[in-house]
């Protein structure tokens, strides 16, 4: 599964299969959460935790 998400403000798609953990930025870094890829490496995105779970199916949107 493709996950469309924004790195810079820069489109980008991201193979949601790769994801191990999606860890949210706290509040005063901002907008963001950080995905990773591995146990050590990871990809930092504009959409808050909350949106990337939407988009995989992980929560609801009620």
């Amino acid at each position: 599964m493709w996950l469309r998400v924004s790195i810079d403000h820069q489109p980008v798609m991201i193979n949601g299969d790769r994801i191990l953990k999606i860890v949210g930025l706290p509040k005063e870094e901002g907008r963001g959460c950080m995905l990773f890829v591995s146990q050590t490496e990871f990809i930092t995105v504009d959409q808050s935790l909350q949106e990337v779970m939407i988009s995989l199916g992980f929560e609801d949107r009620g």
